[in-house]
């Protein structure tokens, strides 16, 4: 995966966060709460692929 496609695939994820987010608010403690912890995960390993790939050139 390039960096292009991954910042898009960041901010995708971001973005679809956000509404689970809202909806984990209005329903706390229900599939959006564990929907919101699989997405943030999700945004965190595409990052830390990324920099193990740009340190790993070096």
């Amino acid at each position: 995966m390039n960096t292009s496609n991954s910042l898009l695939v960041i901010v995708l994820l971001a973005a679809i966060g956000s509404v689970i987010f809202m909806m984990s608010w209005v329903y706390p403690m229900s599939i959006y709460t564990y929907l919101l912890a699989l997405d943030i995960l999700g945004i965190l390993w595409i990052a830390a692929y990324e920099l193990m790939k740009k340190f790993r050139k070096k």
